[in-house]
């Protein structure tokens, strides 16, 4: 794959004494805050190597710009179904803005010479920028990458050893970037590699008229091995759920698995499982997508913050999943499928506003 220097705009720290606050309004007020001196001027082409460091990992990667035509050929590849809606209020936000104000975030098979290369760099001297986020206790770090051989080691290690890459968090920004009525050629992507990305439990508050029903665990006893829990707690391995219900945690391990498993021609994800036999079969949620009783909770969430979430309305139960890993991502992508909805959190999250790409929309789009 090719990758490339590209313009970065960053923001002006010296002007921003509240980051929390500032980098919240980004999104809503980037061209307001563009002209009054909140961002600097677009800097001379550059790679930049960015640590993101959270109270419980840092995650390292760097940021390059990358042809559309290697996301239209299928070099970067996505995992998620994409809405034609949400797509042309990412198109229209574009135009807005007159720039992208989060990289894509992808992700990749490590490579022992890039992970060197990319280590070597971040420290070999200070950062250009740093921001500390006190809410989140979240610090980002920054270091450019100028110096002409080393971009081209970057560049030609890239060629020859990552074919391709998987779309992590993005999927929409990307599209719409695509579109060829805007007229865009790259666009500003984050590559963090396999190590350096963690893929969380994305779990679901559901309510139902029919939870009132005491019937409920029966039901659920018929698709699988239920078990009272405890205390609670999240799924200890693939294929088996916990589920919070009437106050009281429970292990649910599917039944003929087995089976299920060799009829599959994908690795099979809880995900699929859930929404087939216990949303759709059981609950008559024919459509996940357009539900309006399912609540997402992402994997950050607290057992206790669940079952808060859970106590607050009477028909209500919460399922807990295992995190889809990299390779059952990977694999679905590469047969050119999309993963049940909510099936992937992906950390690192990025925030609006620490890297910027300036861009030039073609005239009358």
């Amino acid at each position: 794959m090719e990758i490339n220097a590209f313009s970065a705009i960053l923001p002006n720290m010296e002007q921003i004494p509240h980051p929390n606050a500032f980098f919240q309004t980004v999104k809503e007020q980037y061209p307001q805050h563009l002209k009054e001196g909140f961002f600097l001027p677009a800097r001379s082409p550059a790679l930049y190597i960015q640590r993101i460091k959270t109270n419980t990992n840092t995650y390292t990667g760097f940021i390059a710009s990358v042809s559309l035509k290697a996301y239209l050929s299928g070099e970067i590849k996505g995992h998620e179904e994409t809405l034609a809606r949400k797509s042309r209020i990412q198109a229209k936000l574009l135009e807005e803005r007159q720039a992208i104000i989060k990289p894509v975030l992808v992700t990749y098979p490590n490579v022992s010479t890039i992970d060197t290369l990319v280590q070597t760099q971040w420290q070999a001297k200070a950062p250009i920028q740093e921001i500390y986020f006190e809410e989140d206790e979240t610090q980002y770090q920054l270091w450019e990458v100028t110096d002409v051989e080393i971009l081209q080691a970057f560049e030609a290690l890239f060629e020859q050893y990552v074919p391709s890459v998987y779309i992590a968090d993005g999927h929409h920004r990307i599209l719409s970037a695509s579109s060829p009525g805007l007229g865009l050629e790259y666009v500003a992507c984050a590559f963090y590699p396999y190590s350096e990305v963690m893929i969380r439990d994305f779990n679901r508050l559901v309510t139902s008229p029919q939870l009132a029903n005491d019937r409920m665990l029966k039901m659920l006893e018929s698709v699988g091995t239920v078990q009272p829990l405890i205390s609670g707690r999240k799924p200890k391995q693939k294929h088996e759920l916990t589920f919070f219900f009437q106050q009281q945690w429970y292990s649910l391990k599917w039944k003929g698995l087995s089976d299920l498993m060799k009829d599959a021609s994908l690795p099979l994800l809880d995900t699929q499982l859930l929404d087939q036999y216990i949303l759709r079969d059981l609950l008559g949620i024919v459509d996940v997508r357009i539900a309006n009783n399912i609540t997402y909770i992402d994997g950050l969430e607290s057992i206790a913050a669940i079952e808060d979430q859970t106590r607050n309305g009477m028909n209500n139960i919460a399922f807990c999943l295992y995190p889809v890993d990299r390779e059952e991502m990977a694999t679905w992508a590469d047969a050119g499928k999309t993963l049940p909805p909510k099936s992937t959190w992906f950390e690192p999250r990025m925030k609006n506003g620490i890297v910027v790409q300036g861009i030039q929309l073609r005239k009358g789009s």
